[in-house]
């Protein structure tokens, strides 16, 4: 029996993916994934394979429409064996597709696309006792402060719900956290979603660092 002639059978994957604005797919022609046929082996004598089953058809788009054919079905084997239709999915929100399917039919809209579509998020401070802070400072310190008493420390958030969690840490001159402050919800919000608040900071002796962090839950 020659083994280099032995039958096979295969299933095929088809995907067509359009969803720019005011795209359609007009399917008026053929699409196919269907299975391989099983054959016999070289002899004509040993027993062949049965047909592979269909593989997948999927069409994404605004709009699926067309009068043609798509085909995912089980291919011919020996015997009869016929290969397992396999899946022709549609998913479109203007389904008007009216040509033939062969193998099991699957419908939807399609999934939506999970884009970040406002940029990355960030929050700094941008001024101190309503100094304004340089974002690209050349020296440390920023500001110098010569006051005991709480002082305004203004913080702005870009691309952050107005629901999130604002704290402004305060390191002392070694690093070691001074205090925690928690700040005011988000407000002042402008069309390019910049939004404020501000916290009242009493800042220790000597040196000092801000440190900003934000949480929220989408």
């Amino acid at each position: 029996m020659d083994r280099a002639a032995e039958p096979q059978a295969q299933g095929l994957l088809s995907v067509v993916r359009a969803l720019s604005v005011g795209t359609n797919i007009i399917a008026n022609g053929t699409i196919s994934a269907n299975g391989g046929s099983g054959g016999v082996y070289a002899d004509r004598v040993t027993v062949g394979a049965g047909g592979g089953s269909g593989g997948a058809v999927r069409l994404v788009a605004n709009t699926i429409a067309g009068t043609g054919v798509l085909s995912a079905k089980g291919g011919t084997g020996y015997g009869g064996a016929v290969g397992g239709r396999g899946i022709v999915r549609l998913e479109a929100a203007t389904l008007s597709f009216v040509g033939s399917v062969q193998g099991t039919l699957a419908e939807a809209t399609p999934f939506p696309l999970l884009l970040p579509t406002a940029g990355s998020p960030s929050a700094k401070v941008i001024s101190i006792n309503g100094v304004a802070i340089n974002p690209n400072p050349a020296a440390f310190p920023d500001i110098m402060v010569n006051t005991t008493s709480a002082i305004p420390v203004v913080i702005q958030a870009h691309n952050i719900p107005t629901t999130a969690t604002i704290n402004l840490t305060i390191l002392n001159q070694n690093g070691v956290p001074d205090t925690v402050i928690p700040a005011p919800p988000l407000g002042n919000c402008d069309p390019d979603n910049f939004c404020t608040t501000t916290v009242d900071v009493v800042f220790p002796f000597g040196a000092s660092r801000g440190l900003t962090r934000v949480t929220w839950t989408q």
